[in-house]
């Protein structure tokens, strides 16, 4: 588990393994965030909400943040809103997409490619 920066990422929770995402809740004195990656509807936020659970918007295109939602702001739905995570998530970490595996580049010799070529037959390993 990576340390949380102000930039949301993928990660999995450490109790549950469900997919989480983590983020630091501000740039000064910021709180680490672990969320649910479930967009919440207005009913759905005010359950969460009523159930002890803090609520975000997510903002930005590229590097999402979060940003938590008050009072003062909880009528506006202008960005997707998320909850504080809840054991058992609601996603499995299987949802999460692994990195992709790095294709061989058949121009590139292989490192054993040569082995058979110099050893005379009969060689004993």
């Amino acid at each position: 588990m990576r340390a949380a920066t102000i930039h949301a990422r993928l990660d999995t929770c450490p109790r549950c393994g469900a997919a989480i995402i983590v983020a630091l809740d501000h740039h000064t004195a910021a709180l680490t965030v672990r969320a649910d990656p479930l967009p919440l509807d207005a009913e759905t936020e005010l359950h969460a909400r009523l159930s002890g659970r803090l609520t975000y918007n997510v903002l930005g295109r590229d590097d999402l943040q979060l940003h938590l939602r008050d009072t003062e702001h909880m009528a506006s739905r202008g960005h997707p809103v998320v909850a504080t995570h809840e054991c058992p998530g609601p996603i499995p970490a299987t949802a999460i997409p692994s990195a992709p595996v790095p294709a061989a580049n058949p121009a590139e010799p292989d490192l054993f490619t040569h082995i058979d070529d110099d050893v005379p037959d009969g060689f004993p390993f």
